[in-house]
């Protein structure tokens, strides 16, 4: 399965066709996540089969978590590297996350 991911903000847009296995298991990395809303220790990371997307993710204070997207294209396309961190309430938030995950990929089936 492959699909496109685009960032986009204040004077910038990146796209790139990320290849996974079936997503990889992305939507169980956020529901894992979600899960877990008192909090972990360290980073927890997801990446995909051709490495085109990472996902690290930092418990932070007062429940937040930092989410760091790293978006890059295939490994033979012209070379560049973006990352975006995004902060979501650990809660419902990331619940919601997780759902919006899982929605997307069953609908890809």
């Amino acid at each position: 399965m492959d699909y496109l991911v685009e960032v986009a903000g204040a004077g910038m847009k990146a796209t790139a066709v990320v290849t996974s296995l079936e997503g990889d298991l992305l939507a169980g990395y956020f529901a894992d996540l979600a899960e877990e809303f008192g909090g972990w220790s360290g980073i927890r990371q997801w990446r995909s089969l051709e490495d085109q997307l990472r996902v690290e993710a930092r418990w932070g204070s007062r429940g937040h978590v930092t989410l760091t997207f790293r978006l890059r294209p295939k490994a033979y396309d012209v070379p560049w590297d973006l990352s975006v961190d995004l902060d979501v309430e650990a809660g419902a938030e990331m619940e919601a996350l997780s759902v919006a995950m899982a929605n997307f990929f069953e609908a890809a089936e």
